[in-house]
Formats: structure tokens, sequence, C-alpha cells
């Protein structure tokens, strides 16, 4: 194949007809060069910019809220309900995670339709760009989620299912390149190219849909085989939402018309569980405790005299809090506060 700077020592062909080796030299440096500008374009744009200006959306929303809270812009005196909607956080963006999983896999698998000189491969570069966005955006996303956003709540199942099946765009993908580069080497006409691609790529995306379906319907099976069964107030002790604390109307009635004898009821809320619990504050307070026990080094300790199993416990544990943000210590969060309030078991150490 010939490179971009060989075309220009050789020119623009000005009649095709006359040299088409010259044509066909011209065409395929012509895709060399859309192969580059590709690279460079999704390299300093998808891959890099957007994201970085998506992640300091964070932090620039908490500070958004923190202004005019210290600088009194909003009054000096503000209800505790205005402060705390200008503190609460983003929700975790799930959908729009998913689309640009299966956005930037397709957009990294188009070189492979175009001509590369054989000293360089644009696919290879845009597939490692994309496997180190994958472990960069892995630490990130932990941060993001689990530190920087509110519990999101989703009532089905149906978009891990949808994404699922979207997959087998970006593998459908490889098909039609398959089919593709087997055709111009068939040197078939362009509907012929039009009919094998489109051929291959919806054969490939009907076998990956079938065996999915397969695959999921089975998992559907082993998971009623061993489904946990339980008596309604322990799932509501466990889960904190039901028919009416979800239902407004209900919700309503209970707070303003005490003479129906409805028992009273707080509206659920996601990432407000706490809410729902006989005395709210020493119910967050006990979360807390056991989220940040959770994290803590040898929360997950085998009984060998007493000491860790896995002797690099520590080192990964030091790891994970720098890059996740975990307390330190498994009551560091809790700011020393008094844990042996009503309600609540004593600490020991």
């Amino acid at each position: 194949l010939i490179t971009g700077v060989k075309l220009s020592a050789i020119g623009t062909v000005t009649d095709k007809s006359v040299d088409p080796v010259l044509h066909q030299s011209e065409e395929l440096g012509r895709e060399a060069a859309l192969s580059k500008q590709i690279v460079v374009l999704f390299l300093t744009g998808s891959f890099s910019v957007s994201y970085i200006f998506f992640w300091l959306s964070y932090p620039l929303a908490y500070w958004q809220g923190i202004f005019p809270i210290r600088t009194g812009l909003l009054g000096q005196r503000l209800p505790v309900r205005v402060s705390e909607r200008l503190l609460e956080p983003m929700e975790i963006w799930l959908p729009w995670d998913y689309a640009s999983h299966i956005q930037l896999t397709c957009s990294a698998f188009v070189p492979l339709f175009l001509a590369d000189p054989p000293d360089s491969c644009s696919t290879s570069q845009m597939c490692g760009a994309l496997v180190l966005w994958c472990l960069v955006m892995y630490c990130a996303q932990r941060l993001v989620h689990l530190r920087f956003s509110k519990e999101t709540f989703f009532t089905t199942g149906r978009l891990d299912r949808v994404v699922l099946y979207a997959w087998a765009a970006p593998v459908s993908q490889l098909a039609m390149a398959a089919a593709w580069w087997l055709s111009r080497a068939w040197h078939l006409p362009l509907a012929g190219k039009l009919a094998l691609c489109c051929g291959a790529f919806c054969t490939s995306w009907a076998v990956y849909s079938c065996f999915l379906y397969r695959a999921l319907e089975h998992r559907k099976v082993i998971t009623m085989m061993h489904k946990k069964k339980e008596p309604y107030n322990q799932a509501l002790a466990r889960l904190r939402y039901s028919y009416f604390n979800t239902n407004p109307i209900h919700v309503l009635l209970s707070d303003h018309f005490p003479e129906r004898g409805i028992k009273s009821t707080t509206f659920y809320e996601a990432g407000k569980a706490y809410l729902q619990a006989a005395d709210p504050r020493v119910h967050a307070r006990l979360e807390a405790l056991q989220m940040a026990a959770e994290t803590a080094p040898g929360s997950d300790r085998r009984v060998l005299g007493g000491r860790s199993f896995f002797p690099g416990q520590h080192l990964l544990y030091h790891a994970q809090v720098w890059l996740t943000g975990v307390p330190r210590s498994a009551f560091q969060s809790l700011d020393g506060a008094d844990l042996d309030g009503p309600g609540m078991m004593p600490m020991r150490s």
C-alpha cells in the first residue's frame, strides 16, 4: 500500500482511465489518510477531552451548591430542605454509561474498513486506546458512582437486557468488516459488496441474539429454581419500599387527612431508605458504621491465628483508599461520633 508521502510525490491523476494503478493507489492513500484522521479525532475528542470535562462536572456541581450556602447569597437562614437540595449529588447516569461502552467500541472498529500502510495500524491504536480507557474508567467510575452519585432506583432489569442485546452491534461489525474485505478481494460490484456486508451483519446479529436469548432463559430457570422465598414483613424490612410508601397519594392522605385513620407514612426516596426506620438518625449512623466496617482491613479475615489469610490485604486496601476514597479506618467516616445512642449497640474495641 502506498503512503500519503508517496502520493504527494505522485500527484493527483487527472484522467483515471489512463492509469488505473495510479487511481487505485490514490484511493488507498485517501483511505489511509482518513483512517489516521479518525484516530486523531477519537483520541483527542471522544476518548480524552469529553471525559475529562465529564469528571470535572461532579466536583463543580458540588461546589456550585456549596458556594451559595457559604456566601449567603440565598439568605443567612437557609431552610434545611433547600440546603439538602443544593448539596444533592447527581444520579448514576447508567444509560449514558452503557451507551458510551457500545458507541466507543463501534468507533474503535471503524478503521477496520479502511486501508492502512504496512507500517501502521489505526485499528490497533484505537483498540489500545480503548483498553486504556477501560482501565481508567473502571477506577474513575468507582469513585464517581460510589462517592459522588446518589442511589438511583431502577424498577426492572430491562435496561441490562437491552444493553446485552445491543452488544450485538460491535460483534456484528467485525463480521461485516470480514465480509467487506472479502468482497474487495473478489472485486465485487458495489451492489454485491452491500449485499454481502448486510448479510454478514444481520446473520451475526441473529446468531448472537439467539445464543444470548438461550443463555438468559437458562439463567432465568436457574434463578427460579434457587429463588429465595421470604415472608412479606421480612422482604419489606430488607427492601424498605412497598406500594404504600411509593404511592404519593397514599402518603399525602396519611399526612393531611388523619381522620381517615391511615397510618402515617414517609415517602420512599432512593438513597434515603433510613427515613423508613423508627429512628432515622440512629439507623443512618448504624448503616454508615456497617458500610465503613465492610471496607476495613480484616473484614474478611479467616480464623488462622487471628491473622489475615491474605498477606497483601493491607497493601491492596491502601490502594483501594487511594483509588476510591474509602475511609482509611473502619470508623473514620463517623467523625468520632457517640454511637452509644438509643437503639444502638455499644461499641467494643
